[in-house]
């Protein structure tokens, strides 16, 4: 019988590869559409001023798993008290036997998780998979998203833009990507764009958007924020992880009452059709099962290397 496993930041990491955890999360998009997915809403408290607590249960039949993500986000973090922004842990249950399976650094899950669901977005909701991609913000996610997509692709570039000129520019060079002095300089011409602020404005506005472009909103995950324009978001056709959560706390989704025409889950399957001459926007909220499927990968993995 195993004992439960604890693991850090790093040691997720080393077990959580980028291929793996595409191929499971296309799966998983599948299952949750297909309603083979237990997730009730995410609780949240608030905690002081901006800060947040959440948790985020889920069962998955198809992997046989419960798992539980606990989060907090204090978005002030980093400024006051260099600190990252979010911390959490993930915890994983056998669904079978009740058995915890293991505890886990839930940081580096949500950052690897979040971009590989964008790249199982890009693959199913963009033709080309070669050209410019553009990344606003330069945070944990904006890391986590050059690493996922420059592993799973092949971009000819790829260029960021942040607010802090000395932060983008160190990122940049960080990163080896280029460096753009505004987000429309970042966005012209973009085959995919992906923005992942914690912004309570719009910052990417449809005028500087081409036809025919991927727009990836993965931050605004509050009904109090927001990332893109209304001319975006009430033209394009959107896509979300999951509709009803959009409808709930999507900031751009809540503020302008769009529609969301269908859920990746459906597209994957061919249920529903991309537009391939408008501009598609898919709104990515991030699925407990999400967490729930990396977490296996990494108990999975790290048990097979112990045999």
């Amino acid at each position: 019988m195993n004992s439960p496993l604890f693991l850090g930041h790093d040691d997720v990491l080393k077990n959580l590869p980028f291929e793996d955890l595409f191929k499971r999360l296309v799966k998983g998009f599948v299952d949750f559409t297909n309603n083979d997915v237990i997730q009730p809403a995410r609780m949240l408290l608030n905690v002081q001023d901006k800060n947040m607590f959440l948790v985020k249960p889920v069962i998955s039949l198809p992997e046989d798993s419960i798992a539980t993500k606990l989060i907090t986000i204090y978005p002030e973090n980093e400024e006051k008290y260099n600190k990252p922004s979010h911390n959490a842990v993930v915890v994983l249950f056998d669904a079978t036997t009740g058995s915890l399976q293991g505890v886990m650094d839930g940081t580096s899950i949500t950052d690897r998780r979040t971009a590989v669901a964008t790249a199982v977005g890009i693959k199913y909701l963009s033709k080309r998979h070669d050209g410019i991609l553009s990344i606003i913000g330069t945070g944990h996610q904006g890391k986590s998203h050059v690493l996922a997509l420059k592993a799973l692709f092949n971009f000819k570039e790829i260029r960021v833009y942040s607010r802090s000129k000395e932060r983008r520019e160190k990122f940049a060079e960080e990163m080896d990507v280029v460096c753009s002095d505004s987000v429309e300089e970042a966005v012209k011409n973009a085959d995919i764009i992906v923005t992942v602020t914690m912004s309570t404005t719009p910052v990417l506005f449809k005028k500087w958007v081409k036809v025919g472009a991927l727009v990836n909103v993965v931050g605004a995950p509050f009904p109090h924020q927001r990332e893109v324009d209304d001319d975006l978001i009430l033209t394009s056709q959107i896509i979300a992880d999951s509709a009803e959560e959009s409808y709930k706390s999507a900031g751009d989704i809540v503020a302008t009452k769009a529609k969301v025409d269908c859920e990746l889950g459906s597209v994957i399957q061919g249920k529903s059709k991309v537009d391939w001459d408008r501009i598609r926007v898919f709104k990515s909220n991030g699925l407990a099962v999400q967490d729930l499927i990396s977490a296996k990968i990494v108990v999975e993995n790290v048990l097979n290397e112990r045999k």
